[in-house]
């Protein structure tokens, strides 16, 4: 088990980036923003871009492998760099979530299929 974290070069190659995601994720899962928005939102961007340049030094340092697919490419990254206006626009990120609205479909799936026994 110890000999996969072996590669001191990939852990340096990636430890950046797994700084960078604490960084955002201890700044987006906030429940409520009281007081000044605006620097709460400008540090949200800052660290979306700091995240984003630590990726592409990733991808730009991993690159020469076999079969590697840019993680920057990724559509879940491109929609970090929209994060400050979805932030501005619905407030804070655990304010649009919709697991629980997704459990209720649970109930409802229920009724339907003792409705005529048939799906």
């Amino acid at each position: 088990m110890t000999t996969k974290f072996a590669d001191v070069a990939e852990l340096t190659n990636i430890i950046p980036v797994f700084v960078a995601l604490g960084q955002l994720s201890s700044l987006v899962f906030v429940r409520q923003v009281d007081s000044n928005f605006e620097a709460y939102v400008n540090c949200i961007k800052d660290s979306v871009i700091d995240l984003l340049e630590s990726i592409h030094k990733y991808d730009t340092a991993t690159c020469c492998r076999k079969n590697y697919t840019y993680f920057i490419t990724k559509p879940k990254v491109h929609l970090l760099t929209h994060i400050v206006e979805d932030i501005t626009r619905f407030g804070t990120v655990l304010n649009f979530e919709t697991e629980k609205g997704e459990q209720f479909n649970k109930h409802i799936r229920e009724h339907l299929i003792f409705s005529n026994r048939l799906n």
